[in-house]
């Protein structure tokens, strides 16, 4: 396409080039030709002149036309193809979507199973603490007891977490005062089995957006777990701050005590089914723990994960500084899936 500006200056030059074109005849027909010839003849050459001149402004119109024709046309095809990645999106998301579905009400009546064949376990074992002549038979159903109680006030727990009866608030929090609290409280609990809390941080501070009560839920379940599962040791909790390529502003707790391991198919299911620890004649497993507090750390829109440090256990809890959105809505489907 001829630019503006090149159209410009064709229409001069060929404007000088016709009117040299009539002062030539002019000087050259003047004495030559007589005056009507002459005037003639200019007058077909200043017409030839406007009529190229008209053709030369048509032609660049029709070439603007074209271009922007041809812009139309890829402006179209351009949408057309967005519109196809977008419906292969949809398709993709919506075929996920069927299979988290599929699969999370797979795991629930799975889940459902297992609520059952611990509660027949628990059932059975009292029946038969009471035909025992045993000393201890009240102290060991008082404990059984208790098992089940909290076992049911953890499945009352992540159930509300999963209907979303309640939401955590986003509090402009000081967490390293927050944390300080909670440390003393989690000492006097571990007092009873020789167990020792200790924080470790090298922050000055440590601002968070958050929930300080759904905070005190989450660590105050995985702490007390790791403290009933083992005896005479140290539970050390280590803050890191850091910058996460998911979450930007970023806080980790590394949460570990020496002592008892969970097996290989135990670490592999604590998050998501109940797990038991027998121990001279009690249960001192995390039972659902870890399974509420994993649901209780993506509804704060962080994540949760449970490792073998070769001579204890380790919970790893991830959460955001700076929270967006309500509840868990911006969880990923990995975590869904999890």
């Amino acid at each position: 396409m001829i630019k503006s500006s090149h159209l410009a200056t064709l229409l001069v030059v060929s404007l000088i080039l016709w009117l040299a074109s009539l002062a030539g005849i002019v000087v050259v027909g003047r004495e030559a030709l007589p005056v009507r010839d002459l005037a003639t003849l200019i007058v077909l050459v200043g017409v030839a002149g406007v009529v190229s001149v008209l053709a030369l402004n048509r032609a660049q119109q029709r070439a603007n036309e074209a271009f922007r024709e041809t812009s139309r046309v890829k402006r179209s095809l351009q949408e057309s193809h967005l519109k196809i990645e977008r419906y292969e999106y949809e398709g993709k998301q919506g075929a996920e979507l069927r299979r988290l579905v599929l699969t999370s009400a797979q795991e629930k009546d799975l889940a459902l199973e297992k609520m059952a064949t611990a509660l027949n376990t628990a059932m059975a074992e009292v029946m038969s603490l009471t035909k025992s002549n045993q000393a201890d038979v009240m102290t060991r159903i008082q404990e059984k007891a208790e098992l089940m109680q909290r076992y049911a006030d953890d499945l009352k727990a992540l159930a509300k977490l999963e209907l979303k009866s309640q939401l955590p608030r986003h509090d402009n929090l000081d967490f390293l005062s927050v944390i300080e609290g909670f440390v003393d409280e989690w000492s006097r609990y571990g007092r009873s089995r020789k167990v020792k809390v200790k924080l470790e941080h090298q922050e000055d501070q440590l601002p968070l957006v958050s929930d300080v009560d759904w905070l005190h839920n989450l660590l105050t379940r995985v702490v007390q777990a790791l403290i009933r599962m083992n005896e005479d040791t140290r539970v050390v909790v280590h803050l890191i701050a850091y910058i996460d390529a998911h979450r930007g502003e970023a806080l980790q707790l590394s949460i570990s005590a020496k002592g008892r391991r969970l097996g290989t198919d135990q670490l592999a299911t604590a998050l998501t089914d109940y797990t038991s620890i027998p121990d001279r004649g009690k249960d001192v497993g995390p039972g659902l723990t870890f399974v509420v507090a994993r649901r209780l750390a993506q509804m704060l829109q962080g994540s949760l994960e449970l490792n073998d440090t070769g001579d204890g256990t380790e919970v790893v809890i991830v959460l955001p500084r700076h929270v967006g959105g309500q509840g868990d809505s911006d969880l990923t489907s990995a975590q869904l899936e999890e």
